[in-house]
C-alpha cells in the first residue's frame, strides 16, 4: 500500500487520514502532533483543526537531545492550540536506540491519543528512498490514527 500512498500524499495536494488495522471508535479526545518545527507539520496542524474542534487535549511530542527552550515557533503553535481551548501537554521525547517513529506513537499511546497529526515526506524523495524516515517508519508499523499532510 505504500506506493499508493506516498502517490496520494504528494500529488493529491490534500491531507491523508491513515487508521491502523485495529478497532477506531471515532471519538477525537486527545490528539498528538508529532512536532520537528516543519512546514509539513505545520500545515498537517493546520488541516487538522476541524478534526480537533471536540478535542479537549493535545500533547506536543518533539523528539529532542535536550530540553525543549526557546523554540519561537513552537511556542506560537502551542499558544494557538491553548487559545483554542486545549489543555497542552509538551513532551520532550528521546529515543535511546529506538526509531524515532516508534517512539512517536509510543508517546501518542501512552498519552491515550485519538489521532497523531504529522507531517508527511519532509525530506526530499532521493533522502526518504535513501536512508527512510519518519513518515515511512509509521506507514510501515502503524499503530494510532494519524493525519499525514505534505
Amino acid at each position: 500500500m505504500r506506493p499508493t500512498i506516498e502517490s496520494l500524499v504528494f500529488e493529491s495536494g490534500r491531507p491523508l487520514l491513515l487508521l491502523p488495522p485495529e478497532d477506531f471508535y471515532g471519538r477525537i479526545d486527545t490528539v498528538c502532533i508529532a512536532w520537528d518545527g516543519s512546514a509539513t507539520v505545520a500545515r498537517a496542524l493546520s488541516t487538522a483543526y476541524p478534526l480537533i474542534g471536540s478535542a479537549t487535549k493535545a500533547i506536543v511530542a518533539c523528539v529532542r537531545n535536550g530540553e525543549l527552550s526557546h523554540d519561537k515557533l513552537l511556542e506560537r503553535h502551542v499558544e494557538a492550540l491553548k487559545h483554542s481551548g486545549l489543555e497542552v501537554e509538551l513532551a520532550a521525547l528521546h529515543c535511546d536506540g529506538e526509531s524515532i517513529p516508534s517512539v512517536i506513537q509510543d508517546a501518542a499511546l501512552e498519552g491515550r491519543a485519538d489521532l497523531l497529526i504529522a507531517g508527511a515526506y519532509g525530506h526530499s524523495k532521493l533522502r526518504e528512498a535513501m536512508f527512510g524516515g519518519v513518515t515511512r517508519g509509521l506507514l510501515d508499523n502503524l499503530r494510532v490514527p494519524v493525519l499525514l499532510a505534505h
